[in-house]
């Protein structure tokens, strides 16, 4: 497996091979450049978690299909694939069920409603 610059000293070059390594073993990405996963990311429950914080909300709240228009859930979900390694399979299953489709129509709505807010 070829590895782009890593830089640091020898130990710490060979510990993060290993840890790449390691992860390109888990999920098979080949597309994706193996130095993404050194890169540190949050999980879907830290970013559920400090969601549910935000907003003062119960974790069943966040996590049941169906609650369309639903501020909290919408920003848990948009902040999930925008920061998590997840995929759509993954996040949608982890908010209720929502099938990979409807998933990446809605993060579309999403990221297009948060750049209108910014402007």
């Amino acid at each position: 497996m070829a590895f782009g610059a890593i830089l640091g000293t020898i130990q710490f070059v060979e510990r993060m091979r290993e840890k790449l390594r390691n992860r390109k073993e888990v999920r098979n990405d080949a597309e994706i450049s193996g130095m993404i996963y050194a890169r540190p990311c949050p999980k879907i429950d830290e970013i559920s978690e400090a969601v549910r914080g935000a907003y003062g909300i119960p974790k069943e709240e966040l996590c049941v299909k169906g609650h369309k228009g639903n501020e909290s859930r919408d920003a848990a979900i948009y902040l999930s694939k925008k920061y998590s390694r997840c995929t759509c399979d993954e996040i949608g299953k982890y908010f209720g069920g929502i099938r990979p489709s409807a998933f990446s129509s809605e993060f579309g709505e999403q990221a297009s409603n948060r750049a209108n807010e910014v402007r």
